[in-house]
């Protein structure tokens, strides 16, 4: 607990189907969307479940956003990712590719 209140500063990434979409549905802002737009915006599941599909997140780099965090006197990472979007994830050699990213960005932080 001790660490943890002196660390106090830390980057919160929000990773999901969901982040994609920006806080936007149909051009229009939704209030304190995030990981709750599906239904803040009442998208129909189906409707949903086609922004899912198109979640692949391979254009990133976890050694920047880390070297990032670092630079700005970061103690740690947090990273949300509601299990209801990873369930809609495609599948990649057995892992989601949320839970493989994560990975990667846990190994650059060691």
């Amino acid at each position: 607990m001790q660490w943890w209140r002196e660390a106090r500063f830390r980057m919160f990434i929000h990773w999901g189907d969901y982040a994609q979409l920006a806080g936007n549905y149909k051009g229009h802002q939704v209030g304190r969307g995030g990981e709750w737009i599906m239904n803040r915006a009442k998208i129909p599941v189906m409707e949903y479940q086609q922004f899912a599909k198109q979640f692949n997140p391979v254009k990133y780099n976890a050694d920047a956003w880390v070297k990032t965090a670092r630079d700005a006197g970061m103690k740690y990472i947090v990273i949300t990712a509601p299990l209801s979007n990873t369930s809609n994830t495609s599948l990649k050699d057995g892992n989601s590719i949320t839970l493989v990213s994560h990975k990667k960005i846990a190994l650059v932080c060691v």
